[in-house]
């Protein structure tokens, strides 16, 4: 596969594709606590809102730029959609990190709130099924989510340069497996090399703090940590699919 990539594409082609980003900020009040104020109105209703909604909370305001050809494209648009929250946020700020802002004791974290459609009464559904499933705290664990899929020209190219498939949507499916899996055979590098979220708030859970040191007046650490967020103090499928993988690649080739 390097090999047919090095004599059938260039360095353009190899990065042509589609991409999207998608970013969570938590709404806290000046003193850093969470907001509980409502989405604000100026973005419409979120259930239709394409590019500013919330996540799980009400309190968590969700960007999403549509698909760019560039990666420069689609930051430059985040970056506009987060200068407009920004704006409209008013008084309140935008919690930078992943691991959530300082929770007053018994605070009740919102989930999002929907229309009285069907739909948004859907929403509003698995969003309670996800509070009593793992608790709200771990749901307001924020963060970056990117999208992307190859250009149809550069797997066309891999396509018709190999003899293993006939069908191209079988082989298409088979390449999006195989980036599956060597992702998830080297994540541990990726987060060792990108994970940014090494202090945890007293209030997030007790025995992440307790386990921790103590690096600023109510923020913890460990020796050597990289990111909470990824760790058993983070936010976790208790379904896991790493399994099913293998099982997917047998069936693609079949």
């Amino acid at each position: 596969m390097l090999m047919q990539l090095k004599s059938l594409l260039n360095s353009r082609e190899l990065m042509e594709g589609k991409f999207g980003i998608e970013r969570e900020c938590l709404r806290v009040n000046p003193d850093g606590s969470l907001a509980l104020s409502p989405h604000p109105t100026a973005f419409g209703e979120k259930q239709f809102n394409p590019y500013i909604t919330t996540d799980f909370s009400e309190s968590q305001i969700e960007m999403i730029t549509p698909t760019f050809k560039t990666l420069e494209e689609a930051h430059q648009f985040l970056s506009m959609l987060y200068d407009i929250v920004s704006v409209e946020v008013g008084d309140e700020l935008l919690w930078p990190q992943s691991m959530p802002c300082f929770i007053k004791p018994n605070q009740e974290i919102p989930i999002a709130m929907f229309s009285d459609s069907e739909e948004g009464q859907k929403l509003m559904t698995y969003r309670e099924s996800l509070l009593k499933k793992y608790g709200g705290k771990r749901q307001l664990i924020s963060g970056l989510h990117y999208n992307f899929s190859f250009s149809d020209s550069l797997l066309v190219k891999l396509f018709d340069a190999q003899h293993d498939y006939s069908d191209f949507r079988l082989f298409k499916d088979a390449i999006y497996l195989k980036v599956v899996r060597n992702y998830i055979r080297y994540r541990w590098l990726l987060i060792y090399l990108l994970g940014a979220s090494p202090i945890v708030d007293e209030s997030y859970c007790s025995e992440c703090s307790v386990s921790s040191n103590e690096v600023a007046p109510k923020s913890f650490s460990r020796s050597g940590a990289i990111s909470f967020r990824n760790s058993l103090c983070g936010y976790q499928n208790k379904n896991q699919f790493t399994l099913i993988i293998p099982l997917l690649r047998r069936m693609s080739t079949h």
